[in-house]
């Protein structure tokens, strides 16, 4: 009896243990994709012949330990593969040996230590994500010379980064072909100038994040690079070394943010093609005419400075010093009030965001801006809309959203503007004193209010 026992006990648990067969009952399948993201595997599914011509397949914020040999056997037409997020330990060596032609790749935020043997299979992968897995950087055990090597003529685009690194992997070098190299995490104090041997020349995007970086590596001899993302590092001003940018003749984007930044950095003069520029997070408190300086002149027509500390709108941004810029964010600031002469000047400023400020005042003077075609003054404290809209002639959007508008027959000129029957504005928001959208309102109510067809009648009214 006990022998029976046994041997059920052992029959169930190899029938727990079984993988489930995949299908678009438990997935989504849509096209050429399939989504399992987030269904609660704990192994890799049993695929069935049946989803070879998918291309992408999305196994995604599982629990998934695992991926043994020959596993996405029958996904021969597969182009994109997606394990990141579970709790992948182990890849055997040919696991991925059916799926050799796949050109995307993310086994990111893993328990992987060092890169899987098994990529020596994939001859044509042009993008790897091996971010947040505890990959130490050395090209031994960790970021190894011959996967590296083997990547190389083909991967442009490679993800990295883990609190385990502390110094730059070498075995990056061997990656002729890069053209976007992300480096997301590191305890990494050092860069050295070396860091872009073998694909120098080639790289249009660089992104180094989440660093104690005290100052910015030598990107010297980038003469191809187009974005340039050095976010959260431990930079302060004087880390921002002005030798570091020489020669990025190309650099079109540039963030900073996030760098423990007090001032504008002079860097921003220096880079001739440089057009849109973040400087978020950092705590400027007060911009000054001199900062100003370092972009007048320049082709820079985007800039944003949420979550700066701003307490009102730079008055070094007022007059036409800065008549380029197209756009402008200070959304996340302190800003209460706009006052009458804010802004004025900017005359090609066509975006324009001061959401999520306490912003309780808007001057029906200011805004003054001819070009402005999209305006989020969403997530502030205005209780009514702001009269200055009536100065923006080409407005083509207006945010209002998360603010608690009370909506009532004041609102006249505002149905006037709008013309809900043929509205050209893209309005949204709702009104804090009866359930209705602000557009709903002006069309529904506003009619009903005793002035209003005296004031068709009287259009300046």
């Amino acid at each position: 009896m006990l022998l029976f026992l046994s041997a059920t006990a052992a029959l169930l648990l190899q029938v727990e243990l079984a993988p489930i067969t995949l299908s678009c009952s438990i997935c989504v399948c849509t096209g050429d994709i399939i989504n399992c993201r987030g269904i609660g595997l704990t192994t890799m599914p049993h695929i069935p012949s049946s989803f070879g011509s998918f291309h992408r397949l999305d196994l995604s914020n599982n629990s998934i330990g695992t991926l043994h040999s020959h596993v996405f056997r029958g996904l021969n037409q597969l182009r994109d593969l997606d394990v990141s997020d579970n709790q992948l330990t182990n890849i055997d060596r040919h696991a991925f040996a059916d799926i050799s032609n796949i050109t995307r790749l993310s086994i990111a935020s893993n328990q992987l230590t060092s890169l899987p043997d098994a990529l020596n299979d994939l001859s044509a992968l042009e993008a790897l994500d091996v971010t947040d897995n505890p990959i130490p950087p050395d090209s031994h055990d960790g970021f190894k010379n011959d996967i590296m090597r083997h990547l190389g003529s083909k991967l442009k685009e490679f993800h990295f980064g883990h609190a385990i690194i502390t110094t730059w992997p070498q075995s990056t070098n061997h990656l002729q072909a890069l053209e976007i190299l992300d480096l997301n995490g590191g305890n990494i104090g050092y860069i050295p100038p070396f860091f872009t041997d073998g694909f120098q020349s080639r790289l249009r995007s660089l992104t180094i994040r989440n660093t104690n970086l005290p100052t910015t590596p030598v990107l010297t001899g980038l003469r191809s690079l187009k974005e340039l993302h050095l976010d959260n590092n431990q930079f302060h001003d004087y880390g921002v070394l002005e030798n570091s940018f020489r020669g990025l003749d190309a650099l079109e984007t540039l963030s900073l943010n996030s760098d423990k930044l007090t001032k504008f950095p002079q860097i921003l003069h220096h880079l001739p093609n440089l057009v849109s520029v973040s400087l978020d997070g950092n705590s400027f408190y007060y911009i000054s005419d001199n900062a100003i300086t370092l972009i007048h002149g320049t082709n820079i027509t985007e800039l944003s400075l949420r979550d700066c500390n701003l307490d009102r709108v730079p008055g070094a941004l007022t007059g036409n010093t800065l008549y380029q810029l197209t756009k402008i964010d200070l959304s996340n600031n302190n800003i209460n009030s706009i006052e009458r002469y804010d802004l004025d000047g900017l005359h090609n400023i066509r975006n324009l965001s001061i959401s999520n400020n306490p912003l309780q005042y808007v001057s029906s003077h200011a805004l003054n801006l001819t070009s402005l075609q999209f305006l989020d003054l969403s997530n502030t404290k205005l209780t009514t809309v702001p009269r200055a809209i009536e100065n923006i002639p080409n407005l083509r959007a207006l945010d209002l959203g998360d603010n608690e508008i009370d909506c009532t027959c004041d609102l006249i000129w505002f149905q006037k503007l709008v013309n809900p029957q043929h509205a050209t504005l893209d309005l949204n928001g709702s009104c804090e004193t009866i359930d209705r959208t602000v557009l709903q309102y002006l069309a529904q109510f506003i009619p009903k209010c005793p002035d209003y067809y005296r004031s068709l009648s009287n259009p300046t009214k």
